[in-house]
């Protein structure tokens, strides 16, 4: 599967759920100990591909429903710890 055409360097390829964070966000729930999440670029934009209907929530806000939020992130989170990631990177 290959992310919008908009960032043509970055591909996400696998049957993983997974999270896939763009943006700089330093002061969200998402930042922490969490070794499966990438951060990459400057965008403002948080993909989130996998089980689940895609869903791209553009970040550009600096709020969010917190409650949505870990209802979203923690089973992804906990689905990925224990499936492991498989990124490749054409």
């Amino acid at each position: 599967m290959h992310l919008m055409e908009d960032f043509p360097t970055m591909s996400l390829i696998g049957d993983v759920t997974t999270m896939f964070l763009m943006g700089d966000f330093p002061t969200t729930l998402l930042m922490g100990d969490f070794p499966t999440m990438l951060l990459m670029g400057d965008f403002s934009t948080m993909l989130l591909m996998g089980d689940f209907p895609t869903m791209i929530l553009v970040a550009g806000l600096t709020t969010m429903l917190l409650i949505d939020v870990l209802t979203i992130m923690l089973p992804i989170y906990n689905y990925v710890s224990d499936k492991g990631l498989q990124f490749r990177f054409p």
